[in-house]
């Protein structure tokens, strides 16, 4: 079905006389949604990656300031920091659970554990038998 699709568009496009970088044309026109969605949840997952540890460096710098000089640090400011922590955290699983299910998707992994389960069911294997 997929090449079906690829072939027709790429006809279409060569009909049309686009001729650079016809192929790349040709997959960007048949996915481009979904490679759009896919790079917003990329950046989002670099984007916690190098936070988290600059957010981590600046709140062990806060606890290390705390007996240093006469002048204490913010209170609030060192609980901002931790809260910020566990939200990079919950946002990295998000982002983690996410990227997965999109990749299983396009994979299509779900369609390819069907035939499996079809067959355990015919045989019987992995359902109680009634008495």
């Amino acid at each position: 079905m997929l090449a079906a699709q690829f072939e027709a568009r790429y006809e279409q496009l060569r009909a049309r006389g686009v001729s650079r970088h016809l192929t790349l044309r040709t997959v960007l026109s048949l996915h481009w949604r979904p490679m759009i969605g896919q790079t917003v949840w990329t950046l989002s997952e670099v984007a916690v990656r190098v936070s988290t540890p600059i957010i981590l460096r600046e709140f062990l710098r806060w606890i290390q300031s705390d007996g240093a000089g006469a002048q204490r640090p913010d209170a609030s400011f060192g609980w901002g920091l931790a809260a910020l922590i566990g939200f990079t955290g919950f946002c990295m699983a998000v982002i983690h659970h996410q990227l997965f299910w999109r990749v299983a998707r396009a994979c299509s992994l779900g369609s390819a554990a069907r035939p499996l389960g079809r067959s355990l069911a015919r045989a019987g294997s992995w359902r109680r038998r009634r008495p």
